[in-house]
């Protein structure tokens, strides 16, 4: 579940840096929107109750917003949605899913780069005899401008029910 979340807050992170000003001098509109309409994804997925891989074909929103402080800083904040269904490649079991992160990220002008993300998911089995699973994902990593991380988080729960 780590290596998934971690590959879909890397997209995120692309993209919402892609939207993002460069640092410096403010720009003359010191907000930006960006939102992209619901967009079809195919991707996989891991189910931590049974440790099936699970095809995911859905769909998913992003929306991100930077703002420029005074001191030329960037501050970028994004929602990302997948809703979808899932197929587990070694049972055949049908999934349910939902799962939603969000994001701060903060690029000041000083240069050290400040990451905040949490999300959650549901992946509902069709089949009684195998659990939901309910997960939950906090990260934080700070990033001094040399590129060394001086401070990292990973908190994540799973839930079989």
């Amino acid at each position: 579940m780590r290596a998934f979340f971690v590959s879909i807050v890397g997209t995120v992170i692309v993209l919402a840096a892609a939207v993002a000003p460069a640092t410096g001098a403010p720009p003359e509109n010191p907000e930006r929107v960006y939102e992209n309409p619901w967009q079809p994804i195919e991707i996989s997925g891991f189910h931590n109750c049974n440790g099936e891989t699970v095809a995911i074909t859905g769909e998913y929103l992003l929306r991100a917003t930077t703002r420029a402080d005074a001191s030329g800083g960037t501050h970028v904040s994004y929602l990302f949605v997948l809703r979808g269904e899932g197929v587990g490649l070694t049972t055949g079991t049908r999934y349910m899913t939902n799962e939603r992160i969000h994001g701060q990220e903060t690029y000041p002008s000083s240069g050290t780069i400040a990451f905040t993300s949490t999300g959650s998911g549901l992946y509902k089995s069709s089949d009684p005899a195998t659990p939901d699973l309910r997960y939950a994902i906090t990260i934080h990593a700070t990033i001094i401008p040399d590129g060394t991380m001086t401070s990292e988080v990973l908190n994540i729960t799973a839930n079989c029910d």
